[in-house]
């Protein structure tokens, strides 16, 4: 497994031989985890929103394109969520 920076507020977790529903599901527990992290009072909390895509045999940008769609619907839906 890699975990990166992939943008500048972006992380891209690569998970070789991790169907979409384990992958889902390890992205639900980091989403989980940095929501209950508890910070300094007046610090506003951090959230992390996720798009999940499985390899179906295109292209690495087919794949980035089709998790990047997921999380944008993530955002859309009011953030602190993981869509796949």
């Amino acid at each position: 497994d890699v975990l990166g920076r992939y943008g500048g507020e972006e992380f891209l977790a690569v998970l070789p031989g991790t169907g979409l529903h384990e992958a889902a599901a390890v992205a639900e527990r980091i989403r989980s985890q940095v929501d209950a992290l508890e910070l300094e009072d007046g610090v506003p909390g951090v959230s992390v929103s996720g798009g999940v895509a499985d390899f179906r045999g295109d292209t690495a940008d087919g794949l980035l394109k089709r998790a990047d769609v997921c999380l944008y619907e993530a955002k859309a839906e009011g953030r602190n969520a993981i869509v796949c």
